[in-house]
């Protein structure tokens, strides 16, 4: 298991429909009722998904079962995402599948086998390959200022980024939008033309804590 202690986040603004609207709520209960229809689900070896992300307990990630799922400090509310992945051995993998296709091609007599028998094939041998393992997990903090129409993702990962932002946006119901210059201006009211030179910064998303 890796629990994520990153000292730097990625900040990004909440947005309605547009990129200059804000988002905000100060509705807490709403939000908490949110997250918990988009909790985390277990992966299992019989399920056909790779991969499977969702909220979870700030206190206990390991926790499937509904509970507390956002800490409130202040303005601030503390979410977890739990991020459960199969990463089984692709040599193991590759030398299991190998064997299974000698074998099959004895009892069945054959010289070759078709695409369809080796994707079987090894759909068979990684089912089996999962009973015996567990999925490869991880969990990222993710701070949100809901009055403000912010979220602090604790994370440099850009996989890990578009996983949280899809998330926040089926949980909110919002668009998550990156903090540049251009963002920035826009939330301070100045009118942008499509010739400024804002349109062409793509600044770092990335802050320390000494920024906050």
């Amino acid at each position: 298991m890796k629990v994520s202690s990153s000292a730097s986040y990625t900040k990004l603004l909440l947005r309605t429909d547009g990129d200059s609207e804000c988002w905000r709520s100060d509705d807490r209960a709403e939000i908490v009722r949110f997250v918990h229809e988009c909790q985390f689900r277990p992966l299992t070896p019989e399920s056909e998904l790779d991969l499977s992300h969702g909220w979870v307990s700030p206190i206990d990630p390991l926790n499937t079962e509904p509970g507390i799922f956002a800490i409130e400090t202040g303005e601030y509310l503390t979410l977890s995402m739990r991020i459960d992945c199969w990463a089984l051995p692709a040599k193991l993998l590759k030398a299991r599948c190998a064997a299974r296709e000698r074998l099959y091609l004895d009892e069945h007599n054959k010289r070759k086998l078709f695409r369809s028998e080796k994707l079987a094939i090894k759909e068979t041998v990684t089912r089996e390959l999962r009973q015996s393992s567990v999925p490869k997990m991880d969990v990222v903090s993710v701070v949100v200022a809901a009055s403000r129409g912010e979220v602090y993702i604790f994370s440099k990962s850009k996989r890990v980024l578009e996983l949280v932002e899809s998330l926040l946006e089926a949980t909110l119901d919002c668009r998550c939008v990156p903090m540049t210059p251009l963002s920035r201006a826009a939330e301070a009211g100045y009118e942008i033309g499509a010739e400024s030179p804002l349109h062409g910064r793509i600044p770092t998303t990335f802050f320390s804590l000494e920024d906050a």
